[in-house]
């Protein structure tokens, strides 16, 4: 009679510890020193393979709006490319098309630094061999997913919406 007890117990406490740890894998952590000079807040998620994921949200955050998840081609470069005194992105596009009505959301490839960009843009010919190591299908969209997981739990959000 005992056992069945103890089996029980001991089944709750590892649902707990799991439910826990989902709870403190997608949680989104704002970084206190976000970039200067880009209309992004910048986050940190860690994701199912134990990795920092680094991600930005754009728009109000006092409003409760639809997050949009904006997704670059394959190279090894950053989302963000510093031209003169100007950091500039890739995202102005979805910017432009929801403008206020939404938070736009992009996600830092893993192994590609903030600004980090090579001469031949669109591939990872010069990528980091971290860069070529977690760029593949299933660890570039957990990323994706634990960014957008990790964005759902901030005040302000919705619903999401791909683009």
């Amino acid at each position: 009679m005992l056992m069945p007890v103890v089996v029980r117990c001991l089944f709750v406490v590892v649902a707990l510890l799991s439910c826990a740890r989902a709870q403190v894998q997608y949680s989104a952590l704002k970084d206190p020193q976000s970039p200067q000079g880009i209309p992004y807040t910048r986050y940190y998620t860690t994701d199912r393979f134990n990795r920092r994921i680094t991600f930005y949200v754009y728009g109000n955050q006092d409003e409760r709006l639809p997050i949009v998840v904006s997704v670059l081609g394959s190279g090894a470069f950053s989302n963000f490319i510093r031209r003169g005194d100007q950091i500039l992105d890739a995202h102005r596009t979805a910017r432009e098309v929801f403008g206020e009505r939404a938070h736009i959301l992009i996600v830092e490839k893993p192994g590609v630094d903030f600004l980090e960009q090579h001469p031949d843009r669109g591939t990872a010919i010069q990528g980091s061999s971290e860069f070529r190591k977690e760029h593949t299908l299933d660890r570039w969209s957990e990323a994706v997913s634990a960014a957008l997981r990790a964005a759902r739990t901030l005040p302000y959000r919705t619903q999401t919406v791909a683009c």
